[in-house]
């Protein structure tokens, strides 16, 4: 399964990026590139789409788990929405889900 992934710079402190495919060790490199610009912008909410998100292993976990790293250090953050059941099993059974804030489409718009 291919990767393909959608970059929204909407505002200078907003960015939407959705992830359609699998996330994996052959495509978790795609991931970090797509996010990597945004890891150095101060005050910016990075929104991950995965509502299209079929598969994710822990390659594409640690790329996930990397960019927040990094965007936090900026006082930035990474959110994902649209998360699917399946992924967010993972998450909780890898407690990912307590680094990886799941806003729901709900709550992105009470903001």
């Amino acid at each position: 399964m291919t990767l393909t992934i959608t970059v929204d710079d909407l505002r200078p402190d907003l960015v939407l990026i959705a992830l359609d495919g699998a996330v994996d060790a052959a495509s978790s490199g795609e991931v970090k590139a797509a996010l990597e610009p945004f890891t150095t912008r101060r005050g910016v909410i990075v929104v991950l789409d995965m509502g299209s998100l079929a598969f994710i292993d822990s390659a594409g976990l640690g790329a996930l788990i990397g960019a927040q790293r990094r965007l936090r250090e900026l006082d930035s953050e990474l959110r994902l929405t649209r998360v699917p059941s399946h992924v967010e099993k993972i998450l909780h059974i890898t407690a990912l889900d307590q680094a990886l804030p799941i806003h729901s489409v709900e709550d992105d718009d009470d903001e």
